[in-house]
Order: C-alpha cells, then structure tokens, then sequence
C-alpha cells in the first residue's frame, strides 16, 4: 500500500503509469528526520510486525485512514 495524493492504494495493483504527476508516498516517507513516525513507532514498539510486505502496508493503510479520519471506530479501522 501506498499513498497517491493522500488515498491509500495497491501498489502490486497499481500501473506506474497510471500516478504519473501524482503525489506518491511509501513508508519510507513517513520518518522525518530520521525519526520514525508515530505510526512506525507504534508498529516497533507494540512488536507488529509481519513480512516485508504486509507491515508497510499496514503502516501506509493506517496513515491513510488516519490523515482522514483523526479518530475511527473499530469497524472503521478494520474496513481501512
């Protein structure tokens, strides 16, 4: 997952082509500073990690939701 012009999206699903002049955000983006973010540092912290794949986009899938929505509802978290 990542983050095109604010909106969570597939990458694996996503043509390169198709986010060209788009604003484009990867976990990677999120530290500032050399300082994880604190949705980074939650998923450090907290130990929850999964592979290579999946906690970016967990991490990327939360940053959207959250950007939007400051305070979601369980259900709101497991739909995003």
């Amino acid at each position: 997952t990542v983050l095109v012009d604010g909106t969570a999206t597939l990458a694996c699903l996503t043509l390169a082509c198709s986010v060209e002049g788009k604003h484009v955000e990867t976990v990677e983006s999120l530290e500032q500073s050399g300082r994880l973010s604190a949705i980074q540092e939650g998923f450090h912290v907290k130990l929850g990690s999964q592979c290579g794949y999946c906690t970016p986009g967990y991490i990327m899938a939360a940053e959207g939701l959250l950007r939007t929505n400051k305070n979601p509802s369980v259900t709101e978290i497991k739909d995003a």
